[in-house]
């Protein structure tokens, strides 16, 4: 699991990295593009804390600045790949109590919570990609084939 676990998060950073070089390629990001990576990185900040048992919130659509978005996503990127390193093999099955954005309470195991999470980000990578048709010289390729056709 945790082999499994780093492949993919190491993709999902690499994916995000191809998204970052095309928005800053961009004389100026739109508000679209800004909104839909901001949401990736709140959600990824989100779950983390969630995971930690961390009740902080992040607003789940609020527009941030792209130079801010991109530390923080690098940031939190590494603290995904750190507790992956952590994680003993009994614990990817383990039931986490949370609360979710509406204040609803769930359990989920770390498996579910962290595929989740990589699904989402896709679904929100491929709406950016999508949005920056015709705004871009290049969209950003992030298929996961790709990712590992280049060796990573």
């Amino acid at each position: 699991m945790k082999y499994h676990f780093t492949k993919l998060f190491q993709y999902e950073s690499w994916a995000n990295e191809q998204v970052i070089i095309a928005l800053q390629s961009m004389e100026r990001t739109d508000n679209r593009s800004l909104e839909l990576f901001s949401h990736i990185l709140a959600a990824h900040l989100n779950w983390y804390n969630r995971v930690k048992d961390d009740n902080t919130y992040i607003p789940l659509w609020e527009k941030r600045d792209l130079s801010d978005s991109v530390i923080l996503l690098r940031q939190i990127s590494k603290r995904w790949l750190e507790l992956i390193e952590e994680v003993d093999e009994l614990s990817w099955g383990k039931t986490l109590t949370y609360a979710n954005s509406k204040g609803e309470v769930f359990q989920s195991s770390l498996y579910e919570i962290m595929t989740h999470l990589l699904f989402h980000s896709g679904y929100h990578r491929g709406q950016l990609v999508s949005n920056l048709k015709g705004k871009v010289e290049t969209l950003p390729v992030t298929d996961f084939i790709i990712y590992t056709r280049e060796g990573f």
